[in-house]
């Protein structure tokens, strides 16, 4: 990944971002029990909110962008497929996914926070992979307590 620019690291960081609340809405979806589906339906809420974030950081650096700006961020980054058959995807399935997917984010953003040059940036994308890594925690105290020796 090379940047140009700030606005280049933000407009990739807001493609990611909607990759992500795209990925865990289709994780809700495949999950066949409701209430397992509502942590998905949750990440999926806080990515908007850390898209929001990215917004905002853009606004503050005086970009608007329209819809194709947003698209322009569209680059290489490692993916992790669903499988869509029409085998049900378990919650333990699910959920160790999620971990690998907060993982990659959290390396993303903790990347761009390198290569950011202004403090403002630096922080928030410290801000985005603190926030990521939480993401992993909260996703394998679920499988913690799914596999743990002291589940019911």
């Amino acid at each position: 990944m090379k940047f140009n620019s700030a606005r280049d690291i933000l407009i990739f960081a807001l493609a990611k971002e909607k990759a992500a609340i795209q990925f865990y809405k289709k994780l809700a979806e495949m999950v066949q029990k409701t209430d397992t589906a509502m942590i998905f339906e949750s990440l999926a809420r806080r990515e908007q909110g850390h898209l929001e974030a990215v917004r905002t950081e853009l606004f503050k650096l005086g970009y608007t962008l329209d819809e194709n700006a947003e698209k322009a961020g569209d680059g290489p980054e490692p993916t992790i497929e669903l499988d869509e058959s029409d085998e049900p995807v378990t919650y333990l399935d699910a959920l160790r996914v999620g971990v690998q997917k907060e993982r990659s984010s959290f390396n993303l953003y903790a990347e761009l926070m390198v290569r950011s040059k202004d403090l403002e940036s630096r922080k928030m994308f410290l801000e985005l992979a603190e926030e990521e890594m939480r993401h992993v925690l909260q996703l394998e105290h679920e499988i913690e307590l799914m596999t743990g020796p002291h589940r019911p």
